[in-house]
Parts: structure tokens; sequence; C-alpha cells
């Protein structure tokens, strides 16, 4: 789904020195690396985080090949209580679009792809509503969002239900109707993902843990979920709830690590990863595109100039996997991410030689403390002052923790033969079909009915004679119905959505 964008307009900057040799990165270890001009912003985010509730938070921030803070506070995992380290991997949402761009850059190195070549080249189905524009759109277009190309079916599934394949993705592709001008979506980058995989011959996941991930030395980076949360460093998406911390409800699994926020990453990786953004080298001074190249990827290919921006920041568009704008009129690069249980903010300025990332496992009520976070690192490293933003995240804290307080308590009691069925339960198992979403597999639980699409188990509650309430991840409540031939058989359900009723055919 959409980024949270409103939490990525942020900045970078830097000061002190963590030594390197002449030709590599430097190497941190694993503990914190929090000089003493530093200590009283690291205190001031501690107290932030009692304050606000807010679980775990890692930071990290470059000057050219140096690290010159590497912090991490608060807690993993409200389980076990694991603190944050330096290497504990966060999942990153959208910020994996600049990695997947990065992953293009590398195969136009290689002369197997042209940025200005049209996409069909490389993907023979690819088609939209405009087969004219189809025919000419190109792979620079995918990743500078330059034509707004969207589908909130195809968005869904990569992202909530891990239910897509490709008869489908293209199938669906073909009534989507592009904008013809700048507009932020997943579905330019899952496109660049494909395009990866037909050219490779690899997994866009593997082509990035061999191509990017393996030469920069980002050893806690993954694009699968079951490897990001089997280590136990792992920083776990967290809600608040009544004041406690939960997992997230919310959890990426395999199947819904798609190229436009499929990967998670640790502080230490982002500073090889900066770093490279930075000076256009790996750890070992190779260079794993030319200067040429990565100055391209960084050029401003869409403009956005009408995005809100934070003080000091000035949006202006959108280069290959980066947002670009200007802050106190220096150039800055930088992406978030934002998913259930998680915020995240990755920027450089490239003029001045330093880039920083944010990370927390949380989304609300705290989340804005990630951008609260990177205004005052990039005041501190810039000699600038910036806007006290920490009243601003407290103010919407509790906002946000009163719309929790306030909002209905929902019972869920799905259907039973006695509760709102109007035949024998066994009548309503089985597998309905519908072509945008996929197949709905209805089976029984404890007597009871339960509906699940792809990888998603659905919440359900009975509305009485065959009606019931639905909750579509990531949390869209609807109402649907089952519907009955005349001699009594179930033919098939519905649900109401935003683009219309959404009808499943019985097929087994």
């Amino acid at each position: 789904m959409r980024a949270i964008i409103s939490l990525t307009l942020l900045l970078a900057g830097l000061v002190l020195p963590v030594s390197a040799d002449e030709t590599g990165y430097a190497t941190p270890g694993d503990a914190p690396i929090v000089p003493s001009e530093w200590q009283p912003l690291h205190d001031r985010w501690q107290a932030a985080m009692r304050e606000l509730n807010a679980p775990g938070l890692a930071v990290v921030a470059v000057r050219g090949r140096e690290v010159v803070l590497l912090d991490a506070l608060g807690v993993c995992d409200p389980e076990s209580k694991q603190n944050v380290v330096p290497r504990s991997p966060f999942y990153l949402a959208s910020v994996t679009k600049s990695f997947t761009a990065s992953g293009v850059a590398i195969l136009v190195e290689e002369g197997k792809v042209k940025l200005d070549e049209p996409v069909r080249t490389y993907l023979p189905r690819f088609t939209l509503h405009d087969q004219e524009l189809a025919a000419k759109l190109t792979v620079r277009d995918l990743l500078s969002h330059r034509y707004g190309l969207d589908s909130p079916y195809i968005s869904r599934a990569e992202a909530y239900l891990g239910n897509i394949n490709d008869d489908r993705y293209y199938f669906l592709l073909g009534s989507v109707r592009p904008l013809g001008k700048f507009s932020y979506s997943n579905l330019h980058f899952t496109l660049a993902g494909r395009v990866i995989e037909a050219v490779s011959g690899k997994r866009w996941q593997d082509f990035l843990a061999e191509r990017v991930f393996a030469p920069l030395g980002m050893r806690d980076s993954t694009c699968y979920a079951s490897q990001l949360f089997a280590n136990p460093l792992a920083a776990r998406p967290i809600v608040e709830r009544d004041g406690r911390w939960l997992l997230s409800p919310v959890i990426k699994t395999d199947s819904v690590m798609h190229a436009a926020g499929g990967m998670g990453s640790s502080a230490v990786d982002l500073a090889n990863w900066l770093r490279f953004q930075l000076t256009g080298l790996t750890p070992d001074g190779k260079q794993l595109i030319s200067k040429e190249l990565l100055a391209e990827v960084h050029t401003r290919w869409a403009d956005d100039p009408e995005r809100d921006s934070l003080p000091g920041v000035k949006s202006e568009g959108y280069s290959l996997g980066w947002f670009t704008g200007r802050l106190n009129d220096h150039p800055v690069l930088w992406h978030g991410g934002g998913y259930v249980g998680t915020t995240t903010i990755v920027a450089f300025l490239p003029e001045d030689n330093v880039g920083l990332a944010v990370l927390m496992n949380e989304s609300s009520p705290s989340g804005m403390l990630t951008m609260a976070v990177a205004q005052e690192v990039a005041a501190k490293l810039l000699g600038t002052t910036s806007p006290d933003m920490l009243p601003e995240v407290r103010a919407g804290a509790e906002r946000s923790r009163q719309r929790m307080k306030t909002a209905p308590k929902r019972d869920w009691n799905p259907p039973t033969a006695s509760s709102g069925l109007l035949h024998p339960l066994a009548s309503y198992l089985g597998t309905y079909a519908n072509r945008a979403w996929g197949e709905m597999i209805v089976s029984a639980e404890a007597d009871a009915l339960h509906f699940k699409i792809g990888t998603a188990d659905l919440r359900c509650h009975a509305l009485g004679e065959d009606r019931y309430e639905l909750e579509i991840p990531p949390g869209e409540v609807t109402k649907g119905r089952f519907k009955t031939s005349d001699d009594g058989q179930v033919q098939s359900l519905s649900f109401k959505t935003p683009l219309g009723d959404a009808e499943f055919e019985r097929v087994r």
C-alpha cells in the first residue's frame, strides 16, 4: 500500500568520525557509537520514548565513509524484552524501493537493461488500459512514478493477502488507467521487480541479496520475512493497545514481501548503504555501478512540487527510487516507509556528503517520533536549528489514543449453524473465486465459519440470515452475504468495497 509519505520528508547530516582504513568503510562493532556531543540528543530521545511509550529505535549517521553516530534505544519485542542493538534488523517497508532501483541499475551497468527501453521489451505481457502508452512506457518511467500507474487490487494482494500470481497480475494491469503524471504507488516497483526477474533469471529477492547486500557487506539485510523474523535480534512490529505493547496483528510473511516494500535491514547495514550512495564504492573500494549511472539514479526525473513538506524542506520530485528536494537550500534525497507497527526514514545530502537513517518498530500512536529524531539529527549535523517537533508528536500521539479509546468496541462472533445461517454449516464450506481478488476459502473452525484469502485470515461477525461483517486487511470492515439458489444451494458470497461489490462464485 502507499508508504506513509508524511513521515518521509526528512533530512540528514553529521559530525565526528569513526576511524576507517584507507580502502574500506569503517566497520562498526555491535555496540552503539554515541560520541559525547550526541549524548544530550540520545538522552532526549530516550526520555521522549518513555513519555510516548515508544518501543524501539535505531539511528545511524555517516559522513562519506565514516560512521559518526550509531545509536540503539528501547526494545525489539514486548515478550522477550530483547534490547535494540545496532544490528537489529527492522522491516523497512517502502524504503525497499531505493534498493530495487539499484538492482535495476546494476543490470543497466551490465548492458542487460536500458532505462529508456519500453517495459514490454522485458515483460512481453505488460499491458494497460491505454495500449498505446503501454507500448512505449519505459523502465525509467517505472522507477520515477512518472505516469501514475496504480491498482488497488494488486497492491492489496501483494502487501496483505499474499495471493497474487502472474495471470491475475497482468489481467488486473490491463484495467489500469495511468494518470499521465507523477503519482506514487507500489505498482511501479513491483513491475521493476519483475523486470529484474525476467532479465536475471533469479527472484528479485535473491538478486538483491547476491548483487547488492553481499557486495555492500549488508549481513543483516533480507527480502524474506521468514529470515528477518527468525533473527533473534529482529525488531518486531509493535502496536500499542490500552497502554500495552502488543505484536502487530499484521506481520509480514514471505508471500507479502514484494519489490516495492519487502525488505528488512539494520542500522549497521544502512550505514553501508548510505556510504555507497555518497561515494559510489563498496566497502572494499570497488564500484558497484559507475559514478555516471549513480548520478543518473539520483537525478530527478519526475516533478512533484505540490507534495507537503516539513519546515525547511522543499519537495521537488522523484529520482530513480528516491524522493528529491532541498533542505535549507541543500539538495536532499530520501525515502520513508510505513506499515502496521513500523516507521522508517533513510536520507542523504550528496553535496554535504552526509546521510542518516531512523528506524522504529511502531507506527501509531508515537510513530511521528521518527520524524522528530531525524529533524534533530539533521539540525545538529548541519549546524542549523530546527523547530522542536516533540510537542506536535505528543499531541498526535494523544489524538491517536483518544481515537482508539472512543472507537466502538467490536465483537467478532463468526456465523454458526445457530447464529445467522439459514442452512447447515457444511452447506457453506468450499472455495469461492473472484477474478480480481482471487480465491476465498470458507472452512469450519470450532463449529463456526472461517474466511481466508491467500495467507490472510479474515475476522468475521454474524449479522443474521446469511449476512456477515468481514475485516479485510489492513483493517477495512465491510458487510457481505451469501447467496443461494432456489433449491437452497449456496452459490456465491459477496462483500462491499469502495470499488463496488466483490462477488465470489463458488467453484469447489
